[in-house]
């Protein structure tokens, strides 16, 4: 069931791709990124589609995806899975929108051959007559300094849990339990705002180390996971 004022989700298959509509929004999801578009209150606030971005083997990071498949479609909530592939890498990304419009990532990448990363993180873009404001979390106990007006400069950042970006009457959130997983740089910075006149765009640095990614069948016996920094 899902409870009033919201509505039940309707999903929309689409040739490579479908729309998940929910209260007051249309989500639209492909095979070659994370999130295509988002539609709120009769505007789109992505500038363009949510992405991986990085270096692999010293080249710019390039993936690509084919269809995406529905897993489980109820009133409530939908499943969605799909594959990207290249360089060496296969990331398989699993996606829960909730009746409210909470979308949940549980993603993973895996080596299809020794491969040597860069760095990998996740860019999204709003066109900035819809980020007009910012909000993080948490910022400085006893003021309101992590909310307020889009800043003009570029902001670098710590890992923030929260991040809002949006207009008077719209906005898109991003938000993450921890930093489990990440390999941020020594400075530690791996959030990234930058303010423009067509748009505005947030960077996700989760890796800023070199790291060795290998296939299963050449990990050593003894091969034992990297600890998480």
């Amino acid at each position: 069931r899902v409870p009033k004022p919201w509505s039940p989700l309707q999903v929309i298959r689409k040739k490579t791709g479908c729309e998940v509509k929910c209260t007051g929004r249309t989500y639209r999801f492909s095979g070659s990124s994370f999130l295509e578009s988002v539609t709120t209150r009769d505007a789109e606030v992505l500038a363009s589609p949510v992405t991986l971005f990085g270096r692999v083997d010293g080249r710019m990071l390039r993936l690509e995806g084919k269809r995406i498949k529905v897993l489980a479609e109820d009133p409530d909530s939908v499943e969605l899975e799909h594959r990207l592939r290249g360089q060496g890498l296969e990331v398989v990304v699993r996606t829960h929108v909730s009746f409210d419009g909470v979308i949940r990532y549980d993603w993973s990448m895996a080596a299809e051959r020794a491969v040597e990363v860069d760095s990998l993180g996740i860019e999204i873009r709003l066109p900035s007559k819809h980020a007009e404001y910012l909000y993080h979390f948490p910022g400085i106990w006893g003021n309101a300094k992590n909310a307020g007006a889009m800043p003009d400069e570029p902001q670098r950042l710590g890992f923030r849990p929260y991040i809002w970006i949006g207009d008077d009457q719209r906005g898109l959130a991003w938000f993450s339990e921890s930093d489990r997983g990440w390999y941020p740089p020594a400075d530690g910075i791996v959030t990234e705002i930058k303010p423009g006149s067509r748009h505005v765009t947030l960077r996700l640095h989760l890796i800023s180390q070199r790291l060795t990614l290998r296939s299963a069948s050449e990990r050593p016996a003894d091969w034992l996971a990297t600890p998480v920094l």
